[in-house]
């Protein structure tokens, strides 16, 4: 029965570990992910703004929502 016992303990450490360790690998992608986004979203930003299909507050505010965001999310 003791030996059971730990054989279970040692089978429920080890799929914990591996959850973990899959849980942090895509909690990494996910970060890289949101900031290629990011990069790209403020890209595009300075890019309407500097062709004028946005107006200067339109952008401010947008820059606005985006730090809040970036804000939020940390």
């Amino acid at each position: 029965m003791r030996k059971e016992l730990q054989i279970g303990l040692i089978i429920i450490v080890f799929v914990l570990f591996v959850s973990n360790v899959l849980t942090l690998r895509k909690i990494n992608e996910l970060e890289e992910f949101t900031q290629t986004k990011t990069d790209k979203l403020e890209e595009n930003i300075g890019y309407f703004a500097q062709t004028d299909y946005i107006s200067g507050p339109d952008a401010m505010r947008m820059i606005n929502d985006h730090i809040w965001w970036d804000h939020q999310s940390e």
